[in-house]
């Protein structure tokens, strides 16, 4: 009798638990969570809701070189062939919003809050740079209103910028990425981030893959997405645009452009497409409060999954078609890039009020500015992709464990193949 009982009880003290609240909210945004205080605020879910599952790509370092714990969950889909999407959160341990913003947001899918996004099959990882997170100083980013506790590290331990890692994945926290790439394999990669210093009239900017390597359909779609994404925020009051910065000098009072950053795929929002995958960054303006900024990376997020939501099909389709070209054809890469202009656009130009510190505190007005709008790369001098590539044996024993971090096969060679060889010259 006793047996029968249990499951019942144990049923009712978990409808009964109140849903867990976020360090932000418990705190009225005085502090931000800790790396203990995300896995706690997820177990905590995870007892009120059994469908969010721990996730450790397979393979994959389990902590940092530091010893912290590299943490992520996955909310599976319940359909038979789901669109995957991650969620990256906290490369950088000062730009907190991603990671209060994304518990919440788990929190609300599992409450029902959302069910068109039932389609989706997430993994998120609010506090990827475990290291950062847990390094809260008052006087790091004094120039973004902050918590109390103060915010964390740009760095990891050993003072690695992790989004400039993708490329030769040094740190384990980069290593356990490119293991989710290669296990997950999303469809969709969002990176959460807060920008560092224009004053414009946005409250969010955001960017697709800038990389050219990648596919050209995928790139259109890419751009396709954020587009119609921009259109359904603004029309919530949520002015958003192409990630920049007026220039040629950051604060000029007389900017003569807006300009993006670089497309090396070091970046982790650069990085998915080489592989013909979407990827989505986001920076929250860092002028705007810390309660607005969570809310405003969640907004841009849900608008994010919806959209791939509602295009689960043609996303599907056209990442296979890119996939299947690269098989079939030897494509052609770039050997570099270059900036293009995209449009002429209408711009908000904040004049600022600073303090000593640097910290806005006001605005002297504002006055709209029509610039030209520098958000793409274009690809310059092609070449065919070689049918292989020969890793000289001095240096196999470096190179081959970063290849193959990337997913890629590397063959023991016996013999010089007697097909033509080309060959690469480090320059700049």
């Amino acid at each position: 009798m006793i047996r029968a009982v249990l499951p019942i009880l144990t049923l009712t003290l978990s409808a009964s638990t109140p849903w867990p609240r976020t360090v932000p909210e418990r705190t009225n945004y005085a502090a931000t969570s800790t790396v203990s205080e995300v896995r706690a605020f997820m177990d905590a879910l995870r007892k009120k809701d059994a469908r969010l599952l721990p996730y450790q790509p397979k393979g994959a370092p389990t902590t940092t070189e530091a010893g912290k714990p590299l943490l992520a969950w996955r909310l599976p889909s319940r359909s038979p062939k789901p669109l995957r999407v991650y969620i990256n959160a906290n490369i950088h341990g000062g730009e907190v919003e991603g990671k209060e913003a994304m518990q919440e947001l788990v929190r609300e899918l599992l409450q029902g809050k959302h069910p068109e996004l039932a389609t989706l099959d997430l993994v998120v990882c609010p506090a990827y740079n475990a290291d950062g997170t847990d390094a809260l100083d008052p006087t790091i980013r004094k120039h973004q209103p902050n918590p109390a506790s103060g915010v964390g590290r740009r760095e990891d331990a050993r003072g690695l910028d992790l989004n400039r890692d993708l490329m030769k994945a040094q740190a384990a926290n980069t290593r356990w990425f490119l293991a989710m790439m290669n296990g997950f394999d999303p469809a969709a990669v969002l990176d959460l981030h807060t920008t560092d210093g224009s004053t414009h009239g946005f409250r969010l900017t955001y960017a697709p893959s800038l990389v050219t390597g990648g596919d050209a359909g995928v790139s259109v779609l890419n751009r396709t997405l954020l587009s119609d994404v921009r259109t359904t925020l603004d029309k919530q009051g949520l002015p958003t645009y192409d990630y920049g910065n007026f220039g040629p000098r950051e604060h000029d009072p007389s900017p003569t452009e807006w300009t993006t950053f670089e497309a090396y795929p070091r970046y982790l929002s650069n990085y998915p497409g080489l592989r013909n995958r979407l990827a989505i960054l986001s920076e929250a303006y860092v002028y705007d409060s810390y309660p607005q900024r969570i809310a405003d990376t969640k907004a841009f997020v849900l608008a994010c999954l919806d959209w791939l939501a509602v295009h689960e099909d043609e996303v599907k389709a056209t990442e296979t078609k890119a996939d299947a070209a690269w098989v079939k054809a030897r494509p052609e890469l770039p050997l570099r890039d270059e900036m293009v202009k995209m449009e002429d656009h209408a711009f908000t130009l904040v004049d600022p009020i600073w303090d000593e510190g640097h910290k806005l505190i006001g605005e002297k007005g504002r006055r709209e500015v029509t610039l030209p709008s520098f958000t793409a790369f274009e690809g310059r001098d092609f070449v065919k992709v070689p049918k292989g590539y020969l890793v000289d044996p001095a240096y196999a024993f470096k190179v081959r464990p970063v290849l193959e971090a990337h997913g890629l096969r590397v063959l023991p060679g016996t013999a010089r193949p007697k097909a033509p060889l080309g060959y690469f010259v480090e320059s700049n």
